[in-house]
């Protein structure tokens, strides 16, 4: 394979990746409250990922002995969790920070692993084989098809991750970071999440 063709390859791999990636990452995200709300005994009515009606697709899940709403629509880079009103401010806090640091733990782990693959000799001679001594090593302009695949779904990955983090905490109205803000001014009763 030449390099230009695997370049290209890798570029169309990587768009195309992207795009699951993100919703993997969004629906670890609202995993990530659904378990903390179970978890700190609040019960959860409705699981969502996407916020469109169109083509949403919904099944019942039985967790604790409790029936989940769990639904499903194409505009996946969005969702939400809507558990019952916690009992205090700081239970709320830690609904609302386990879907940010579970972001934050697969952000690491993905730039761990990425650090690890690049960082090992073997696979960063495997994927520079093919330059002579005048070229700068260049991680996806090799044949070595696996390293390549390793780097761009690990790294992208853990930049969505990231990213997801970074969007989520942001405090626009009905994000994690403005449920977090209203609830640190001492608002906690008038968030309409638990209304």
């Amino acid at each position: 394979m030449s390099t230009g063709t695997f370049v290209l390859a890798m570029f169309a791999f990587s768009v195309f990746w992207i795009f699951p990636c993100i919703g993997i990452c969004v629906f670890l995200h609202e995993l990530g409250h659904a378990c903390t709300s179970i978890f700190l005994g609040c019960k959860v009515k409705k699981f969502r990922i996407g916020t469109g009606t169109k083509w949403a697709r919904g099944f019942t899940l039985r967790v604790n002995g409790e029936r989940v709403k769990v639904y499903f629509s194409p505009d996946f880079a969005s969702g939400s969790v809507s558990p019952e009103k916690p009992a205090s401010p700081s239970v709320a806090a830690a609904i609302i920070l386990a879907g940010p640091v579970v972001n934050l733990l697969l952000a690491g782990i993905g730039a761990s692993i990425l650090w690890l693959t690049l960082e090992d000799p073997i696979v960063v001679r495997k994927i520079c084989r093919s330059f002579g001594d005048g070229y700068a090593c260049h991680p996806l302009i090799e044949s070595n098809i696996r390293a390549a695949l390793i780097i761009i779904v690990t790294g992208i990955f853990a930049l969505v991750n990231a990213a997801v983090v970074m969007i989520a905490l942001i405090p626009t109205e009905g994000s994690d970071g403005h449920l977090l803000l209203k609830i640190a001014r001492g608002k906690f009763h008038e968030l309409a999440v638990w209304k």
